[in-house]
C-alpha cells in the first residue's frame, strides 16, 4: 500500500506541475482534499482518462496483489537461519532507504530549486513539517471599515451617471487584448471603446484568483492572503462592499454569472457583498448555448436575464455586474462567432479566440443598454479579474502566476456622457483602487478611507502589492517600472525593470543594494493584511461562541455522542419553495473535548432527492475540533432549494460522522432515523 500511495502522489504531482508549472505541497493537498467536489472538476478536465485509469489500475493491483499472488509463492518454505543471505539483506535494505530518504531530504543539494528537485513524495512531506510562518514584522494597524457609507460629494455634477456596469473579464491578461498589443487582433471592439475610455496601461490583480479578485475589486480591500475563500464566510468581509454602499443610496444592484454556483461559496459571496439580486447560470435556460468549461456555459447565455432585469428596474439607479466565464481553461470556444488563427500554438490560439468571444459580449451588453435608453447615463467598467500563463515564466494557468501575464490585466472606464474621461494613466493601478474610483465618478464621497487611490489621483512613487493564490508560493511589488518578486526560498528571488524589459528575461536584481528593503515591505503586507481579517474574524467569533444560551425559536434536548448536544434550531421560513433561499440556525452545547476526523453531517431531503450540506461549524471560523466543553456554538448556513423539486414533504437530519468510526449515537426530543440522524426539521415544498 506505501507502493501505491508512493506511485498515486507522483502521477497526480507530475500532472500537477505539467498543468500549473507548480509543485504539489502540502497545504495546495490538503486545500483540494477539503475541497474535493469542486477540485475533481478541474482534476478531470486536465488528467487524461488514461491516466486516471491508470492510477487506479496500478492502486488496485497494489491492494489486491499480494491477496492474488500470496497463493502462488508456498508458504511451507523453510525460513532462511540468521546467517543467511537474506537475512543480511533486509538490515542492508533498510540502511540504504534511509540513506537516500536523508539525502533526498537534505536542502542544500537541492538548492536553489529545492521544492522543483525533491522527489514528490518528499517534498510532499516536508512541505507539511515546514509550513513557515510570516517574519516577526511591526503590524500596520488597519482602520475600522464596517461602518463606511456614501454621502453625496459637495462638488457632484448634476450629470454624474446614474447607472453602473461592471462587465468582469475571466483570465483575460492585458498583453492578449488589442488594447494593449494592437497587433493581436482578438479585441477590435474593446480596442475602439478604448479610445474613448480611461485606461490604465497598467493594472493588477491583487491575487490572480477569481473569488479573490471579486472581493479586491467590488469591495475595494486586500482579500485575506491565504487559499481558503474565508471572504465567503457569513459576515466575513470586514468592509461594506459597491453593492452595499449603493445600494444603501437607492440602487437595484444584481449580479449575473455565467459560471455555477457551486463553486467556493460563489452565493453566500455575493450575499456578503450586499447584492439584492444574484443569478448564476444554474438559474437561467441555456437552451441554444454551448457549455464554456466545467463551469458553465458561453457569456451571452446572461443576455436575456440582463435584459429582464433591468426592464423591471428602469425606474432605478442601477448596479449591475456581469462575471464572464469563456476564457478560463480548458479554453471550450464556442462556435456563435466562429474561430480565427492567432497563434501556431494550439492552446494558446483556443484562449486567444475564447477572449475574442468576451470581446462580442461585451459588444452586446453596450448594445442592450443603448436599446434599453440607459446607454447616455451610464458608467461601464471593463476590467479583468486576473491574466493567464503558458509556459513564459515556467508556470500556467493563473493561481501561481506573480508575472505579468498572471497579474496584470485590462481596465478601462467609459462614460458616454463624459467625453473628459479618456486618457491612459501609466502608474501602475491596483484592483483596490477601482472601488474609490467609481465612488467618486459617481458623485459620492466615501465616509472612511480605504487603502486604495482614484486612479486619477495615485500618490508618485506609489506601491501595488500581489500575492499568487497557493499559500507562501511568490508575491510581487511594483514601484514604477521596478517589481520585486519574493519567492519564499522556494527559488531565487527577481527584480525586473519594467520599462526595459516588459517580458520579465532578465531579472537584475543582482545589481540593487536594497533587496532586503523590498522583501521587508512585501512580508509586512502580508502580516497586516491577514492580521486585519483576522482581527475581524475574531470579532465574528464574539457572535458565535456563547456563555449562556442565546435566543433561539426552538429550543429542543438532542444528544450527539457523548460530543454535544442540540440546544435550539431556527429556520427562516414556514413553507420551502424551489429556488428560495432558506437560511438554518442551530445552537450547539460541547460537552466534551472532540477529536480529530470527526465533523458535523447536515441532509437536507426533499422529495425524492437529498442535498448534502456539510460543513465546517460557524462558516469555517469555529469548527468541532476547537469547541471546548460548556461552549454555546451558534451556527448558520444557507441552502437554496433546487428548482426541480416537486410537492412534498423537506426534512432537515443532523449527527456527527467519522469516515471510519462512523456515527455518533443520537437520542433526544425529536424523530430519530435508525441510521444515527436527528430529524430536526419537517417543512413542507410547495411550487
Amino acid at each position: 500500500m506505501v507502493a501505491a500511495l508512493v506511485a498515486g502522489v507522483d502521477i497526480i504531482a507530475n500532472h500537477f506541475y505539467l498543468s500549473t508549472g507548480s509543485t504539489l505541497d502540502a497545504s495546495l493537498f490538503m486545500f483540494s482534499l477539503q475541497n474535493f467536489s469542486e477540485t475533481w472538476n478541474v482534476i478531470s478536465s486536465e488528467v487524461p482518462i488514461w491516466t486516471l485509469g491508470g492510477l487506479f489500475i496500478a492502486l488496485g493491483f497494489f491492494a489486491l496483489g499480494p491477496v492474488l499472488l500470496g497463493p502462488r509463492f508456498s508458504p511451507n518454505a523453510p525460513l532462511a537461519s540468521d546467517t543467511s543471505p537474506g537475512a543480511l539483506a533486509a538490515p542492508a535494505m533498510f540502511a540504504s532507504a534511509a540513506f537516500l530518504i536523508a539525502l533526498a531530504c537534505t536542502p542544500p543539494l537541492a538548492e536553489p530549486y529545492a521544492p522543483f528537485a525533491r522527489a514528490s513524495v518528499v517534498n510532499l512531506g516536508l512541505s507539511a513539517l515546514d509550513l513557515g510562518s510570516d517574519e516577526d514584522v511591526a503590524i500596520i494597524e488597519r482602520p475600522d471599515l464596517t461602518q463606511a457609507s456614501l454621502t453625496l460629494a459637495n462638488s457632484a455634477k448634476g450629470d454624474a451617471p446614474r447607472h453602473l456596469a461592471f462587465i468582469i473579464l475571466e483570465s483575460t491578461r492585458a498583453r492578449s487584448t488589442s488594447v494593449y498589443n494592437p497587433e493581436l487582433n482578438t479585441t477590435p471592439f474593446l480596442a475602439e471603446l478604448a479610445e474613448k475610455s480611461l485606461v490604465a496601461e497598467r493594472a493588477y490583480a491583487v491575487v490572480p484568483h477569481t473569488s479573490k479578485a471579486l472581493v479586491a475589486m467590488l469591495c475595494g480591500i486586500e482579500p485575506q492572503l491565504n487559499m481558503p475563500i474565508t471572504e465567503a464566510f457569513p459576515g466575513a468581509i470586514p468592509a461594506p462592499c459597491l453593492a452595499d454602499l449603493l445600494r444603501d443610496q437607492g440602487y437595484a444592484t444584481a449580479f449575473f454569472q455565467s459560471a455555477t454556483e457551486h463553486f467556493e461559496g460563489r452565493r453566500q459571496l455575493i450575499d456578503n457583498m450586499g447584492y439584492d439580486y444574484f443569478l448564476p447560470v444554474d438559474e437561467m435556460s441555456t437552451r441554444g448555448f454551448g457549455k464554456a468549461n466545467y463551469f458553465g456555459y458561453e457569456d451571452d447565455v446572461m443576455l436575456a436575464p440582463s435584459e429582464s432585469w433591468l426592464r423591471r428596474n428602469l425606474d432605478s439607479p442601477t448596479f449591475t455586474t456581469y462575471l464572464t466565464l469563456t476564457p478560463h481553461h480548458h479554453y471550450v470556444i464556442p462556435d456563435r462567432y466562429g474561430k480565427h488563427k492567432f497563434d501556431a500554438d494550439k492552446e494558446l490560439n483556443k484562449y486567444h479566440n475564447a477572449v475574442r468571444y468576451v470581446d462580442h459580449f461585451v459588444d452586446n451588453i453596450i448594445k442592450q443598454y443603448k436599446e434599453l435608453g440607459l446607454y447616455d447615463d451610464t458608467l461601464f467598467v471593463v476590467v479583468g479579474d486576473h491574466g493567464e500563463g503558458f509556459g513564459e515564466h515556467g508556470r500556467r494557468q493563473h493561481d501561481n502566476v506573480i508575472y505579468e501575464e498572471g497579474v496584470r490585466v485590462p481596465m478601462m472606464l467609459y462614460a458616454p456622457h463624459n467625453l473628459e474621461l479618456a486618457g491612459r494613466i501609466e502608474e501602475p493601478i491596483s484592483h483596490i483602487d477601482l472601488l474609490p474610483t467609481l465612488v467618486n465618478l459617481l458623485g459620492f464621497d466615501l465616509s472612511k478611507r480605504f487603502p486604495g487611490f482614484d486612479i486619477r489621483e495615485i500618490p508618485e512613487n506609489r506601491a501595488v502589492f500581489a500575492q499568487c493564490w497557493y499559500e507562501r508560493r511568490c508575491m510581487a511589488s511594483i514601484r514604477g517600472d521596478d517589481k520585486y518578486i519574493h519567492h519564499f526560498g522556494t527559488q531565487p528571488d527577481e527584480r525586473f525593470n519594467l520599462n526595459d524589459d516588459p517580458l520579465e528575461e532578465r531579472s537584475v536584481i543582482n545589481l540593487h543594494d536594497d533587496n532586503h528593503v523590498r522583501v521587508r515591505e512585501l512580508v509586512t503586507w502580508r502580516a497586516s493584511v491577514n492580521a486585519w481579517h483576522e482581527h475581524e474574524n475574531a470579532i465574528l467569533l464574539d457572535k458565535v461562541v456563547y456563555d449562556e444560551l442565546p435566543p433561539i425559536a426552538n429550543q429542543v434536548n438532542v444528544k450527539l455522542g457523548d460530543f454535544a448536544r442540540i440546544r435550539g434550531f431556527d429556520v427562516s421560513t414556514d413553507v420551502m419553495r424551489p429556488g428560495e433561499n432558506v437560511t438554518f440556525t442551530y445552537v450547539f452545547e460541547a460537552l466534551s473535548e472532540i477529536p480529530e476526523g470527526w465533523g458535523l453531517f447536515v441532509h437536507a431531503e426533499g422529495p425524492g432527492r437529498t442535498k448534502f450540506l456539510d460543513h465546517v461549524t460557524a462558516s469555517g471560523l469555529y469548527p468541532l475540533q476547537v469547541w471546548k466543553p460548556g461552549d454555546l456554538v451558534v451556527d448558520q448556513h444557507s441552502f437554496v432549494v433546487p428548482g426541480h423539486w416537486k410537492d412534498g414533504e423537506f426534512n432537515l437530519r443532523i449527527g456527527i460522522y467519522h469516515r471510519k468510526k462512523g456515527r455518533v449515537e443520537v437520542s433526544g426530543d425529536v424523530p430519530i432515523t435508525d441510521d444515527k440522524r436527528a430529524t430536526l426539521i419537517t417543512l413542507p415544498v410547495e411550487r
